[in-house]
């Protein structure tokens, strides 16, 4: 298998690419950022 390098930035369809990466490899998370922090927001 010719598995993606590490340290590059890849275009296209997440369906394909995630299947050339390594097994085992990457820890990952995914964040929501808190969009309207500190913000008011009004109310119509």
């Amino acid at each position: 298998m010719d598995y993606l390098k590490k340290d590059y930035i890849y275009h296209g369809k997440a369906e394909d690419l995630i299947k050339r990466i390594e097994p085992n490899s990457i820890a990952l998370s995914f964040w929501s950022p808190p969009y309207f922090v500190g913000k008011k927001i009004r109310k119509r």
